[in-house]
């Protein structure tokens, strides 16, 4: 893509269609170039553009290995010189703001499948001053540097970078078109020393679409990757008989709707981009948590979806004509009891929606009869895809504390040792 689209060239007169229509005619000649980026407003505005396909030194070519050989905290930023169309070159904005003493903000937005996730992560790289395959190299500080923080910089962004995967298997979902789909709205705060060196981090985050962990998914998309990842973990004994392709909250069994009626894929999304649920504990591992809160983790998953595989006659103490509702099969009743044992606490899965609503007179202007009336199987659907999305939700935002908390001990006990 051309390094900058001139805007500027555009007569007062010509109207938004006809811009859009330029605009596509010069996105479309670069995409078939291999061209991703080009600024609107250099070093403010960036249009970066998916190119749907791997294009060989994207991120390791000559332009990138200069942007973080002149990054401001390596004290050789060049102010002024034009920087080449990159989301390194974003970053090295706001980098080189924030170096003087200024606060600075990077809103990554786009359609779904547009790659803002991608581009996010190559900013933060930057910022943080990582390798993209920062997980599998390292390069000792000078001594200059160590003084200086580079140690404490390192550490804390290697938890950023932990903590963002993980944060991605919560929170992103595969559709027919994505297949790491975002489902959240996520700031990233990075504080910086006078010297440049990262000595903090922390997040806030809003999960949009809480309401999908609770239902089964529409025809080719899937669930949060977490809820798959736990699944694949399992086996069908610690599912109390349920095989995990099977689990309807995953697209199993032919649940799901595409939105026109029709019946879902008949499994579940196997093209999920979540890691394996090993993959996501030696992460929590290393940001912290101990083995037993990684396994109840786990288990509250796999829990949720159990309480989304049982029938719901079997979640409410009252039937439908307000007698006793029919007992549970053999393999209903050890799904039942595997899924209580699962979410804990001495749950009972009969307890967690109400059963049942005062009923009114008739005629008597909303006065209640003293009778029960059962609720019907839709409103027991309806109550129970509202529990599990709550409950997920409140798991999720409980996570992002925590990641929180973990990245505040990284940075003070980094910054410890340097001082020590």
């Amino acid at each position: 893509m051309q390094d900058s689209l001139q805007l500027s060239h555009w007569a007062d007169g010509v109207g938004l269609e006809e811009r859009a229509r330029q605009l596509a005619a010069v996105l479309r000649a670069s995409y078939s170039a291999e061209g991703t980026c080009a600024w609107l407003r250099r070093d403010r505005v960036l249009l970066s553009v998916n190119p749907g396909r791997p294009l060989p030194g994207l991120h390791g070519d000559r332009s990138c290995t200069q942007l973080l050989q002149l990054a401001v905290w390596r004290a050789h930023a060049q102010r002024g010189k034009e920087s080449p169309a990159h989301p390194f070159a974003l970053g090295e904005a706001a980098a080189q703001r924030a170096a003087d003493g200024g606060k600075a903000w990077v809103c990554v937005v786009g359609e779904s499948g547009s790659g803002k996730s991608e581009v996010a992560k190559l900013v933060l790289l930057h910022l943080l001053d990582l390798p993209p395959n920062v997980m599998h190299t390292y390069a000792d500080p000078d001594a200059e540097a160590v003084r200086a923080g580079a140690s404490a910089h390192r550490a804390i962004g290697v938890a950023v970078v932990l903590s963002r995967g993980l944060l991605e298997s919560f929170t992103h979902a595969a559709t027919p078109a994505n297949p790491n789909s975002s489902r959240l709205v996520l700031a990233t705060q990075l504080r910086f020393s006078p010297g440049a060196f990262l000595v903090g981090a922390r997040y806030q985050m809003t999960l949009l679409q809480a309401m999908l962990a609770g239902r089964p998914p529409s025809r080719a998309h899937s669930n949060f990757h977490v809820l798959h990842a736990a699944a694949l973990s399992a086996s069908t004994d610690e599912l109390g008989g349920v095989v995990p392709s099977e689990l309807r909250l995953l697209g199993g069994g032919g649940a799901g709707d595409d939105g026109d009626g029709d019946d879902g894929a008949g499994g579940p999304h196997t093209s999920a981009r979540g890691r394996r649920f090993d993959e996501l504990s030696a992460a929590l591992a290393a940001l912290g948590m101990g083995a037993p809160s990684v396994r109840r983790l786990r288990e509250v998953l796999l829990g949720m979806l159990l309480l989304g595989q049982l029938d719901t006659r079997h979640l409410s103490r009252i039937g439908a004509n307000g007698e006793p509702p029919p007992a549970p099969s053999v393999a209903e009743a050890r799904m039942k009891r595997r899924c209580e044992e699962l979410i804990g606490d001495g749950c009972d899965v009969r307890d967690l929606i109400p059963g049942a609503v005062p009923s009114a007179v008739p005629g008597g202007g909303g006065r209640p009869s003293g009778h029960l009336a059962a609720f019907t199987a839709d409103d027991r659907e309806r109550m129970r895809a509202r529990l599990i999305s709550r409950a997920y939700e409140l798991l999720v935002f409980g996570l992002v504390q925590w990641v929180n908390g973990t990245l505040a001990l990284v940075a003070a006990q980094s910054l410890t040792d340097e001082w020590a």
